[in-house]
């Protein structure tokens, strides 16, 4: 699953990741910065569809794309990935493994963006979409069943999550005047 998709986020431009990463920005500024009833109706279904497309995305990479019958394998040690990268400098692994985190990243930035989700939802959906991809791939033999790749996903959709909320945090206080450095 780490090298079918760090194939699939290889093929990403910088352009792509970039139009992405600027158009969550731009939804992030417009809900803070807009307070006009309309404009807010707009950012709200943005964030929404961005939701949704980013998840059929994440299941499109990561199982919709693969053949059946292609895997079906189990790797039960936890951090098996860790221990190859730091025993034998694997760095492919660890760009692997990079991807795996950064593929959750954005999925942890826009649930953070959507209203009303606490930490803890934002954490267990990020590691609960994780987990069913996982089984998806098991049950239906089309990768490896990885403790490691729920792990950095989940991790992935962390960080979008603190990312997001430290964003929102600033963006605040510039909206409220109390930033000293604009």
């Amino acid at each position: 699953m780490i090298q079918y998709a760090g194939n699939i986020l290889s093929r990403i431009t910088m352009a792509q990741w970039a139009g992405f990463i600027i158009f969550t920005v731009i939804v992030l500024l417009g809900d803070r910065l807009s307070s006009a009833m309309w404009k807010r109706a707009v950012v709200v279904t943005l964030k929404h569809k961005s939701l949704v497309i980013y998840t059929a995305f994440i299941f499109l990479t990561t199982i919709f794309t693969r053949e059946i019958g292609s895997g079906g394998k189990l790797a039960w040690t936890p951090l098996w990935s860790w221990q190859m990268v730091l025993r034998h400098h694997n760095l492919q692994l660890l760009w692997q493994i990079l991807l795996n985190i950064l593929l959750f990243v954005p999925l942890g930035a826009l649930l953070a963006l959507n209203r009303g989700r606490s930490a803890k939802a934002i954490v267990l959906t990020g590691f609960g979409l994780s987990l069913c991809i996982e089984l998806c791939q098991l049950v239906f033999r089309l990768g490896l069943f990885e403790w490691d790749d729920i792990l950095h996903n989940g991790s992935g959709c962390v960080l979008g999550m603190l990312a997001a909320r430290t964003c929102q945090g600033f963006l605040q206080k510039i909206k409220n005047g109390d930033c000293e450095y604009w």
